[in-house]
């Protein structure tokens, strides 16, 4: 399966840390919205969606085995916060029927890092999870196309 994944430094967290930054709130606010207004216009990508998993991770240091509970919250708070904002209104459905939140701890470490304790590891990032790779091209295709059309 193909999955488009929205990740930025702004969706990074402090070490321990699960409530949203301001950054981290408006990147968010910026991101998937217009993601999803993407989506719901092809409806044959609507069709091909499996899931919107929005995940947490961890650095690799732990404090009293917290990484588990600290990443499943920080997938909570993005979620929670997502359900919450006006831009998201029209996509609350949507998001009630595909949205899953996951906690990863240190399992899925950026390679990256060069040391356990490292701010790229804390982080959440939301990916798309498409049923069928080859529209993941496709769609890529036309968000390319999209995003240079609103910057010109």
């Amino acid at each position: 399966t193909g999955a488009l994944i929205i990740t930025d430094e702004n969706m990074r967290f402090g070490f321990n840390e699960t409530k949203l930054g301001e950054d981290f709130e408006e990147t968010l606010r910026e991101a998937v919205p217009k993601y999803l207004e993407i989506i719901h216009s092809k409806p044959k990508f609507m069709e091909r969606i499996e899931i919107l998993e929005i995940s947490g991770h961890t650095d690799r240091v732990d404090t009293n085995y917290a990484n588990p509970l600290v990443s499943r919250k920080r997938a909570g708070e993005a979620l929670d916060f997502l359900m919450s904002i006006e831009e998201m209104k029209p996509f609350k459905n949507f998001l009630k029927e595909k949205a899953i939140t996951a906690g990863y701890a240190d399992t899925r470490f950026p390679k990256d890092c060069p040391e356990d304790k490292c701010a790229k590891a804390r982080r959440v990032e939301i990916a798309v999870k498409l049923k069928d790779a080859d529209v993941l091209e496709e769609f890529l295709k036309i968000l390319g196309q999209l995003f240079r059309q609103k910057k010109t």
